[in-house]
């Protein structure tokens, strides 16, 4: 078990700890503090956090904070470039308004556009 999870849980926190800094001087609670899809997305910031640091295994407390901050674009980079290797060299990437299958795409061929 590595023990800079906990570095990576606040890592994650930090974006939306900001936003809240940010808005301390207004009057009114935000309204996206009352929704519980806020919670269930800082909840998943948080559990993204501890498991990038797990994965990339962390060596120091920086390290830790740093990949629990960059978790999301860590791991939408890693399933971009997995969507993007051609299978072949005759895949081609640029398609025209004609080939366009939006409405047929699964999770990995999101990632390629």
């Amino acid at each position: 078990m590595n023990e800079f999870l906990v570095f990576g849980l606040v890592g994650g926190a930090i974006p939306d700890l900001l936003r809240l800094i940010n808005n301390r001087y207004q009057l009114q609670i935000p309204a996206y503090l009352k929704s519980v899809n806020f919670y269930m997305g800082f909840f998943f910031l948080l559990i993204l956090g501890m498991v990038t640091v797990q994965l990339l295994d962390a060596k120091s407390i920086t390290e830790a904070l740093s990949y629990g901050y960059a978790a999301p674009q860590i791991i939408s980079g890693l399933l971009g470039n997995l969507a993007k290797t051609p299978k072949n060299l005759k895949t081609r990437r640029d398609i025209g308004p004609a080939e366009n299958k939006l409405g047929k795409m699964d999770l990995f061929e999101f990632w390629k556009y």
